[in-house]
This record gives C-alpha cells, sequence and structure tokens, in this order.
C-alpha cells in the first residue's frame, strides 16, 4: 500500500502583519524631515503629519515585499487638496519608498518603522478617568466609558460624542459626532490608537468629516 504524506503549506498574509502603527518621517523637494504616522487595518490606511498639519486615508496594498498607497490628503480644516502615490520596499520591520503628488508633482522619500511593540491592545480597556489634549491647538477633555463610548467637550465649548471600535490588536476604529460647533458640526469617521507614552498612556485620533477633519492627541 503506497502512503502518502499531506503537507500543508501556511502562507503568511502580509496584509495582516502589517496592521498597525508605523511611524517614521518623510522630505518633499529636498526639504524636511517630517514626522509622518500611519495606521493601518488591512488595506485601509489613515495617516497623519503633524509638522505638515495634514491628514490621509486611502487604500495600501502588499504584493510581495512591496507597498503600494494611494491617498487623499487634506489639510486640517478638512479641504482636499492633493492625492499622493507612495511605493517601496517592505524590510523586516520597515517600510522605505518614494512618492509623488498631484497635481503638483511633488516627490520625496519615505521611511517608516513599525512600532506595534509601544501600541496598547484594543484587547485591553481603557481608563475611565478624564483624557485630556488637544484637538489640533484646541484643548479639549473627554471621557471612556467601560463599552468605550465618548463623551467630552473643549474650550470652545464643542461637544463630542462617539465610539471606539476594535478593527484588530493595534487599531481602534473612531466615530465620533461633534455638536454645538457651528460649522464643525457633524459626524467624523477614521482611525485611532493609544501607546505608552512615558509613564503615561496617550490616544491618537484622526478623522476626516464633511468639512473638517480631526487630529486629536490625548494623555490618560
Amino acid at each position: 500500500m503506497k502512503k502518502f504524506i499531506l503537507l500543508i503549506i501556511l502562507i503568511p498574509n502580509i496584509s495582516l502583519a502589517s496592521d498597525g502603527i508605523w511611524k517614521g518621517f518623510f522630505d518633499i523637494n529636498g526639504h524636511g524631515a517630517y514626522d509622518f504616522t500611519a495606521i493601518i487595518d488591512k488595506n485601509n490606511i489613515y495617516a497623519f503629519t503633524e509638522t505638515a498639519k495634514t491628514i490621509c486615508l486611502g487604500q495600501i496594498e502588499f504584493p510581495k515585499d512591496e507597498f503600494k498607497t494611494n491617498l487623499d490628503m487634506y489639510i486640517l480644516d478638512g479641504t482636499k487638496f492633493s492625492t499622493a502615490v507612495i511605493q517601496g520596499k517592505v524590510i523586516e520591520n520597515a517600510m522605505s519608498g518614494k512618492f509623488v503628488t498631484q497635481p503638483a508633482v511633488d516627490t520625496g522619500n519615505m521611511y517608516l518603522v513599525n512600532i506595534n511593540n509601544k501600541v496598547i491592545s484594543t484587547k485591553e480597556k481603557l481608563d475611565n478617568s478624564p483624557w485630556v489634549g488637544k484637538n489640533n491647538k484646541t484643548d479639549i477633555k473627554i471621557s471612556i466609558d467601560n463599552d468605550n463610548n465618548i463623551q467630552g467637550s473643549d474650550s470652545n465649548n464643542c461637544n463630542y460624542y462617539g465610539q471606539l471600535s476594535p478593527l484588530n490588536n493595534f487599531v481602534y476604529n473612531v466615530e465620533i459626532e461633534i455638536a454645538s460647533c457651528g460649522t464643525s458640526d457633524g459626524f467624523y469617521y477614521g482611525m485611532g490608537y493609544s501607546y505608552i507614552n512615558g509613564s503615561k498612556k496617550s490616544l491618537d485620533i484622526t478623522a476626516i468629516g464633511n468639512s473638517f477633519s480631526l487630529l486629536i492627541n490625548l494623555t490618560n
């Protein structure tokens, strides 16, 4: 009797391995470096740069040991002003690539490193004590209950309501409603993550609405 041996080869899903937070820098037309943070879940990406005051969202692909992403770029008031194509290599826990924007045709280099080892798992409960920080330059204070519901206000007397929902071990889906804030009222959708920041915990949220965008940095 012949015997057959069945070999099952597990091929890792690079997209899943890429889930999480990537931080680094980029230059543009020879100027920089500027900070850059990418928040990735599967093929979805939100990103921000504080120094360039820009929020991005789009799709990212990982063919073999490479990556390619197409991003829509928004200034912090929410206006879309450009698109960018970034592509390059993935080497272990780093991404290195080049980009070009349209319609300005700006070019530059980007280098990112995965920092999931510093990120607090979404399986852990977020602290109920107040989180304080900034929405862009505006002071903000929020609380998060046991179901990850958000409620708070800022120094302009704008009210914030919403929820954080785990997308993977490192990234939250973010839904926020702003009320009593004039033209900023409305719903905002994005991603966020919590991480160890010295002796404290921090929570970064980036989200985009119909007319404005949010870049919220909080500390607990």
